[in-house]
């Protein structure tokens, strides 16, 4: 399963990512130690680079939308497991 970002409007503010920030990073580290993988590991997978992710997975700077995006296709998880989003 692949995701990519499409354009959509959307109101300032509205899902600020910062606010997710420690959750995305303790719910992928949940499905990296599922699956026997390690940060650096995951970073080569997604074209992350290794400080970037660990300064991400950390909380010293917010995930982006494009962060997530690869992180799932690297993973072959759905966005909503990391965001901790129940599917409708």
């Amino acid at each position: 399963m692949r995701f990519a970002l499409r354009p959509f409007q959307m109101e300032r503010n509205v899902f600020r990512m910062e606010d997710h920030t420690p959750r995305i990073a303790r719910n992928v580290r949940v499905v990296l130690a599922e699956r026997g993988l390690s940060q650096k590991v995951l970073a080569g997978m997604s074209g992350i680079r290794e400080g970037t992710l660990s300064r991400r997975m950390t909380g010293k700077r917010e995930f982006t939308a494009n962060d997530i995006i690869r992180i799932c296709n690297a993973l072959d998880c759905h966005p909503n497991r990391l965001l901790d989003i129940e599917a409708a």
